[in-house]
Formats: C-alpha cells, structure tokens, sequence
C-alpha cells in the first residue's frame, strides 16, 4: 500500500484484499468485522450531514 485509504471504505476494501488481517483475526471474526465496518459506511455516506446543507441554507 502506497498511503493510508481516504476513507473507511476504502480502508474497507483495503482489509478485505489482506490475507494478514484474515489470518489474523481468524476467518469469523474477519468476515463479521468486514461486514460491519461496510454497513458503517453505507450508513455514514447515505446521510446529509447540518455542515453540508447549512451553506446552501444561507445562500438560498
């Protein structure tokens, strides 16, 4: 890995591709952390934020 993922999902994909986290956490516990950390993201980007619509806001 050249740098740091710009995001969790990125950091997502990033940990489903390491064979060292698989072996790691063993495969359960891999497959359930994978799971769960994708759901936080569909839920965190699915979300419009006050900081992201208060300027428009104001503005219109």
């Amino acid at each position: 890995m050249e740098s740091l993922p710009g995001n969790l999902g990125e950091a997502v994909a990033v940990m489903e591709r390491s064979a060292f986290v698989r072996e790691a956490l063993g495969e359960h516990i891999f497959k359930q952390l994978v799971t769960a950390k994708a759901n936080e993201w569909h839920e965190h980007i699915a979300m419009v934020y006050p900081w992201e619509v208060d300027p428009y806001l104001a503005t219109y």
